[in-house]
């Protein structure tokens, strides 16, 4: 069931870093960000913050979806490359990890500890 998966993948997000992909017409973005919390469970909901001014922020908007992957200690190198402290390789962050697409189309990162396919609500 959506809400029982989504209370336990919440359980395991309690202080985390994330990072927020979304891929459409708009382009592939991704972003470190800090803040991530649940609004409710059904249905399944969660707030996340991306500063009005990234860059990230108006390909989010349009695209309309995006994906929350909550990173593993070991993923500090990811968090790094797209919160911009690790140059990335030839200018892709994406090129830092291995990637699936989930249903949005959004980049899902593997090894993360849970990833949230998400459509934007506002």
């Amino acid at each position: 069931m959506l809400k029982d998966k989504f209370i336990e993948g919440m359980s395991r997000s309690a202080s985390t870093v994330s990072i927020v992909a979304s891929d459409g017409p708009a382009r592939r973005v991704g972003v470190t960000v800090s803040i991530l919390c649940s609004v409710s469970a059904e249905p399944p909901q969660l707030l996340v913050c991306v500063h009005h001014k990234s860059s990230a922020c108006d390909v989010i908007r349009e695209n309309g979806q995006f994906c929350v992957n909550v990173l593993c200690e070991d993923q500090a190198a990811v968090s790094d490359t797209f919160a911009g402290r690790i140059e990335a390789a030839g200018g892709d962050k994406f090129a830092c990890a291995e990637w699936r697409e989930l249903a949005t189309g959004s980049p899902a990162l593997d090894g993360a500890m849970v990833s949230y396919d998400c459509h934007l609500a506002r």
